[in-house]
């Protein structure tokens, strides 16, 4: 293991020109701003893995937030502030915030209140400065968080968004560190039962104390506290089905350790093609939907679903289905199904013989043959669709 992490290394690590390049953009935004910032009472602060040093070459986004002293409309006021830019665009959030491409970088900027205390805030985004400082006290394992980073989106694995359902950035920190490193943070994940409670801080006295004060819709398989508010589960997002991912994957790299476990992962056509065989393969391209990528996604999300649970109910057997998004071209989803028609009429299991009198009746009166056997009535019914190229020939119509 520690030779395919030595030969990885220099992956995660932003070479000296980039590192300069982002300071020069920084301090000519920052420089850009001074007067405005002065004007409406604010600061700048940077953000996200820049701020934080987290982040992984080639990641070509900066958050940055102004941080206002006075409470208000503080985004209207970060509108007034960003004048001095010709390609701002408004973006809806808690707070609604900013985006402009500079120098082939993203730069997001978003309005904060400035808060000495975390109990000061008055929104979600108030806390993200705490964040930073939070992780830039435990900085030492930066380049495990990288490492995690990498290991856990070559494997789609990290991001937040509802239509992924992974660990974010902040998540994989905080499990990082909690560990203290990337080689136990694997370890400890391949041995998670069927839930894990996380308190970093130990914010509450125990993990009754968790589950009983937590609000009930941010529990889920992991539960990790944020460290700098005791409300929150940084873990939230987090699938059940990603949850029994992580912790396949980690147990799968921790006993054949290999370089593919950190190759990013893209899916087209042909791979699917190779994929699926002699089964069949339905696959679909979709344009994304909306301004924002966490919509767009979550849409291309709610129609594979749909298909494959249409197709389910059906009875055909799926072997493989999935979503595909670089969050730039066509989203890509598909449905590989075994090669096999079905039966024209199938077995239909009806009320238990001791059940309601009524509900027996009403089986019996909607079906010419039914039969007594063990403890329930059963009938035989012609199937709908017996190929699933018909099925899917009216999918559209079915969803």
């Amino acid at each position: 293991m520690k030779q395919v992490i030595k030969n990885i290394l220099p992956k995660i690590s932003v070479s000296d020109e980039e590192n300069n390049k982002i300071k020069k953009i920084i301090s000519e935004i920052n420089k850009k701003l001074k007067a405005n910032l002065s004007k409406y009472n604010a600061n700048f602060f940077v953000g996200g893995s820049v701020g934080k040093g987290t982040n992984l070459p080639g990641t070509h986004d900066i958050d940055i937030f102004i941080r206002f002293k006075e409470n208000g409309d503080l985004s209207d006021n970060l509108e007034k502030v960003l004048k001095v830019f010709d390609n701002v665009v408004r973006l809806k959030g808690s707070r609604d915030y900013y985006k402009i491409e500079y120098e082939g970088y993203e730069i997001e900027f978003i309005p904060v209140l400035y808060c000495k205390t975390v109990s000061s805030a008055k929104n979600i985004t108030d806390h993200s400065p705490f964040h930073v400082n939070w992780s830039k006290r435990k900085s030492k394992l930066n380049d495990d968080v990288k490492l995690a980073k990498l290991f856990f989106n070559s494997n789609g694995l990290y991001g937040a968004e509802s239509w992924i359902g992974g660990l974010s950035g902040h998540a994989i920190e905080i499990l990082t560190k909690h560990y203290g490193g990337f080689e136990k943070l694997l370890k400890n994940i391949s041995e998670w039962g069927e839930e894990v409670i996380i308190d970093t801080e130990n914010l509450y006295k125990s993990q009754l104390d968790i589950k009983y004060e937590l609000n009930k819709s941010k529990l889920n398989k992991l539960i990790l506290i944020d460290p700098i508010d005791k409300e929150r589960n940084a873990a939230a997002a987090l699938s059940e089905d990603k949850y029994n991912l992580v912790k396949k994957i980690s147990a799968e790299f921790l006993k054949k350790p290999t370089k593919k476990y950190f190759e990013i992962k893209t899916v087209d056509v042909d791979i699917l093609k190779k994929r699926s065989g002699k089964n069949k393969l339905f696959y679909y391209e979709l344009e994304p939907e909306g301004d924002k990528q966490d919509v767009a996604g979550s849409k291309m999300l709610t129609r594979i679903k749909k298909i494959v649970k249409v197709v389910k109910e059906n009875e055909f057997e799926i072997l493989d289905h999935g979503l595909y998004w670089n969050k730039k071209d066509k989203g890509l989803i598909w449905l590989i199904v075994t090669d096999k028609d079905l039966e024209k009429k199938k077995i239909l299991t009806g009320p238990p013989t001791y059940g309601n009198t009524h509900d027996i009746k009403s089986f019996k009166s909607k079906h010419r043959k039914v039969w007594r056997e063990g403890y329930n009535y059963y009938t035989e019914v012609k199937r709908k669709y017996t190929k699933i190229t018909t099925l899917m020939k009216k999918i559209d119509e079915l969803i």
